[in-house]
């Protein structure tokens, strides 16, 4: 009666590590713990990883993940640069600024220019459209 439990821990061992050797060998032969550190197991270009933390990011957003949509805003500054995703920051909130003023100031010329801007600033692919949270926005204007 003893072999019968041993039996069953011997068979669980042995699928354990059949199937451990097998997550860790992708299927052209490169590790795939290496692939889930970090190093990629093959480049991608560049503007291929941008768009794909583009999505990443607006996954966060929609999600209210602040803290993976600063990881990920970090990595995108990593691929584009500071200063760009800076220049983007402040142009989006100027835009926004300068909308109010026209709406407080009843300036119906310059409210329709800054829609005009923002709804730039907001449309896919542009950098903007990845960083900031647009669509409150956007469904402000439509109205």
């Amino acid at each position: 009666m003893t072999s019968a439990p041993f039996f069953r821990i011997a068979v669980v061992a042995a699928l354990a590590m059949g199937s451990l050797s097998a997550c860790e060998t992708g299927s052209d032969g490169t590790s795939v713990v290496e692939g889930a550190q970090g190093t990629p197991q093959s480049p991608e270009p560049l503007d291929i990883q941008v768009q794909r933390v583009e999505a990443d990011l607006a996954a966060a957003m929609a999600n209210h993940d602040m803290r993976l949509y600063h990881l990920l805003r970090s990595r995108l500054s990593s691929y584009v640069g500071a200063e760009a995703i800076r220049s983007a920051d402040e142009t989006y909130r100027q835009a926004l600024a300068n909308l109010a003023a026209a709406f407080a100031a009843h300036d119906g010329k310059a409210r329709a220019g800054f829609s005009t801007q923002l709804r730039t600033l907001c449309t896919p692919p542009s950098l903007t459209s990845a960083i900031e949270s647009c669509v409150g926005y956007l469904a402000a204007l439509s109205r």
